[in-house]
């Protein structure tokens, strides 16, 4: 996928989107410039490959830009897995469920269930964050970090 994005001084818009969307050109925005005293409109849109040198000669077909940036964009999304971490000592043990978000096999945050700390807190008449911060704390000595 690519992002490209132009500036120019006058255009047909609803035009330019038609050929633009018809010709693969998604997520298409304008965003108005004030620069050395006169008013521009920047377009911003993201495309395929296969699409690419199609839109942008229809961008310079159907504006006065004369320079069109393209910037390859990669798509990354953390994973997700629930687990569940024992907190409290061996009279009073309770289980917490905590999301882990994972990058490249890496956890990068982690997030308690509210509903489990909520029940743990009326449980044990603690506020919130403490409960919060024990299970975190529980988390990082389960994983050694």
């Amino acid at each position: 996928m690519f992002r490209i994005e132009t500036i120019f001084k006058k255009t047909d818009k609803m035009n330019l989107i038609y050929k633009l969307k018809k010709n693969g050109a998604t997520n298409i925005e304008f965003q108005t410039i004030f620069k050395y005293n006169n008013i521009f409109e920047k377009i911003l849109l993201i495309s395929e490959y296969y699409y690419l040198n199609l839109i942008k000669e229809i961008i310079f077909k159907n504006t006065d830009s004369t320079n069109i940036l393209t910037f390859h964009l990669e798509n990354e999304s953390l994973n997700k897995k629930i687990t569940s971490i024992s907190i409290g000592n061996q009279q009073k043990i309770q289980t917490c469920r905590i999301i882990e978000y994972y990058f490249q096999n890496k956890v990068l945050r982690i997030k308690p269930f509210e509903e489990d700390i909520t029940e743990i807190s009326k449980k044990n008449k603690y506020p919130k964050n403490n409960i919060k911060i024990q299970i975190i704390n529980a988390w990082k000595k389960n994983n050694k970090l």
